[in-house]
């Protein structure tokens, strides 16, 4: 009884990583992402402001 006992709270701290690990990857995941789409707005925005210098030109 007492082997399946610790068996059991293995499996549970293991469960408890595998999800502390899936959380902290989504929130690099987001963090990441988020960090894109502030690259990909600041291009756009550079873009966006040399075509209306050419265009004033």
């Amino acid at each position: 009884m007492t082997n399946f006992s610790s068996v059991r709270n293995v499996r549970t701290q293991v469960g408890l990583r595998a999800e502390l690990g899936e959380h902290t990857v989504r929130l690099a995941g987001t963090l990441l992402g988020r960090r894109r789409l502030l690259c990909a707005h600041s291009h756009l925005f550079t873009l966006e402001v040399h075509l209306s210098y050419i265009r004033r030109k």
